[in-house]
């Protein structure tokens, strides 16, 4: 499944408190109540910052991460919603109202669920770099077939959380929300649930992750090169959204 993701930063002078508000309570409806939006997606998701810390993870001042499932129709021109009419007279004036475009980073990936357990708790999105003396595609291939059974060979480290999915960034795809380039080039998202903020310092402290899992990940990742936040979910249309 490809996926649209967008780390949003609100405008400035506005809360991120204010933001959130505005995103979930005027923005989501609007775009998802647009017909012609689910000819291109399959899925839309707010994911919204948690303003508290964890271990591992600090306060963020991003507002969230959108997060939208895509598809391509056979019937219409375009390729992706925002190449659409319907979203430059509409949808952009509105993100313009409360997010800043230029501190905003968009890019897509696929996904592969490694644990397929419940969306429930809290939602952990870590934007991972590769270690540069390796490329895109070794990243991928140590990520997805020897990192994820490191992870759970080590079983204590594993309980702590109830779901993991690793999201592979597609070259060429990170830009700023406003066309410009992005500092950052991310190469995956890994995602992982877990029932308490506290839960990721049990995870990162135990036994199995530290002598399994912290030897390898400097075989693929970049040490200090990944932004991590804790978030809600909220869905449209309600319910459990496809992954």
């Amino acid at each position: 499944m490809v996926e649209r993701f967008v780390i949003a930063r609100g405008k400035a002078g506005a809360t991120i408190a204010e933001t959130q508000q505005y995103w979930r309570d005027h923005h989501g409806p609007l775009v998802t109540g647009i017909p012609e939006f689910w000819d291109f997606a399959s899925s839309y998701i707010q994911n919204h910052a948690l303003q508290i810390e964890a271990p591992g993870v600090p306060v963020t001042d991003f507002a969230g991460v959108l997060q939208i499932g895509l598809k391509e129709p056979a019937d219409r021109p375009e390729k992706r919603f925002s190449e659409t009419a319907i979203y430059r007279e509409r949808v952009r004036p509105d993100e313009a109202a409360f997010s800043d475009p230029a501190g905003s980073i968009v890019l897509e990936a696929t996904s592969h669920v490694v644990v397929d357990g419940p969306r429930e708790g809290i939602k952990v999105f870590s934007f991972l770099k590769r270690n540069p003396a390796i490329s895109h595609e070794d990243f991928v291939h140590h990520w997805r077939h020897v990192h994820a059974d490191l992870v759970l060979s080590a079983k204590d480290a594993a309980s702590f959380f109830h779901r993991y999915v690793q999201h592979y960034v597609t070259p060429g795809t990170e830009r700023c929300a406003n066309g410009e380039a992005t500092p950052h080039g991310f190469d995956g998202i890994l995602e992982i649930w877990v029932r308490e903020p506290r839960d990721m310092g049990r995870l990162y402290q135990s036994a199995g992750y530290q002598r399994n899992v912290v030897p390898d990940e400097g075989n693929f990742l970049m040490k200090g090169g990944s932004v991590r936040l804790l978030l809600t979910e909220f869905s449209w249309p309600p319910g459990h959204p496809e992954s």
